[in-house]
């Protein structure tokens, strides 16, 4: 039996076994070094900016909608301007209101923040004020 690789961690050739262990085990900020506070830093970085991206990307249609009930008052309004008619502004104003609450929604989700990206901006704060601890006590 040829080598068999079982999964990242695990090989298996003949008859022996090896188990590469290449994961640390965790310890806490505290007892980090500027180094490694300086790499977990970025790491929370990028994922903290992955987390903002995923959510903007969800936000796109909603703005999408938003942008087109917008466009289409506009038009409305600017071909329909000198006849009053009932059912045309009854469009209007239900598109207006369409786009006023789509963009409204948008706006919502943009600016609240998800339990993750409220964590990861705690972590980002701790790793920053140990930094400062740990430089000013060399």
């Amino acid at each position: 039996m040829e080598g068999i690789k079982a999964g990242r961690d695990v090989n298996i050739s003949d008859s022996n076994v090896s188990i590469n262990q290449s994961q640390e085990t965790p310890k806490l900020l505290e007892m980090c070094t500027v180094e490694e506070l300086l790499k977990e830093k970025e790491y929370r970085q990028k994922m903290l900016q992955d987390e903002i991206g995923r959510k903007n990307k969800k936000l796109a249609p909603i703005v999408i909608v938003g942008i087109i009930c917008v466009a289409f008052v506009f038009i409305l309004n600017y071909s329909f301007k000198e006849t009053i008619n009932p059912t045309i502004s009854a469009f209007t104003v239900l598109s207006g209101l369409g786009a006023f609450g789509s963009l409204t929604l948008a706006n919502k989700i943009h600016t609240n923040k998800t339990e993750f990206q409220e964590r990861q901006e705690q972590t980002l704060k701790e790793i920053k004020n140990l930094i400062r601890e740990k430089s000013f006590g060399h």
